[in-house]
């Protein structure tokens, strides 16, 4: 005799799925966001050239002005977007946690990036960031590498592709402001 489908129990077995895609939506929101930062903001430490630096300070009202501002540019347009195409225009919570996470993504990386001229002086300070800046998007490489269950090797090798192409969005960057 064949059991009657319960709708409770789909529903049981669909709210998992729901949830990891909310999850994971969550997370992409941070990421993207942080590696948008990064990129951005390396860009615009490389286009200082070392003898016109401003001050640390400046530097650092630099760095957490941009970032405030396109966070809150990014925010902005999200919110908009989802309105726009949620039904009735209204907003559904999962979409506030995903614009919450691009937030704390930019933040986090503003704030890394201002937090270590506390540790550095000029030109230096400008390396350093510009280093771990730089490295986001191959750690951000390797880690879906090793996510998607590829070997070291072969998400070192993403982390490099991942590298390449962040790499050459930021010279192109650079090269349409001069």
């Amino acid at each position: 005799m064949s059991k009657a489908a319960d709708p409770d129990e789909d529903q049981e077995q669909a709210a998992p799925t729901t949830r990891e895609g909310h999850k994971a939506a969550v997370e992409r929101e941070f990421l993207a966001n942080a590696l948008y930062l990064g990129i951005v903001l390396y860009a615009a430490l490389a286009v200082v050239p070392s003898e016109d630096l401003p001050s640390d300070h400046d530097l650092v009202l630099l760095i957490l002005g941009t970032g405030v501002g396109l966070i809150l540019a990014h925010w902005f347009a999200f919110h908009v977007a989802a309105a726009a195409v949620s039904p009735e225009g209204r907003r559904q919570d999962h979409e506030s946690e995903e614009a919450g996470a691009q937030v704390a993504g930019g933040l986090t990386v503003a704030v890394l990036g201002a937090l270590l001229f506390a540790f550095f002086d000029g030109e230096r300070a400008v390396h350093v960031t510009q280093f771990l800046l730089g490295m986001l998007p191959a750690v951000a490489g390797y880690v879906i590498g090793r996510h998607r269950g590829h070997s070291r090797l072969l998400s070192g090798l993403v982390a490099a592709a991942v590298l390449v192409v962040a790499s050459l969005i930021t010279v192109l960057k650079i090269s349409l402001i001069h």
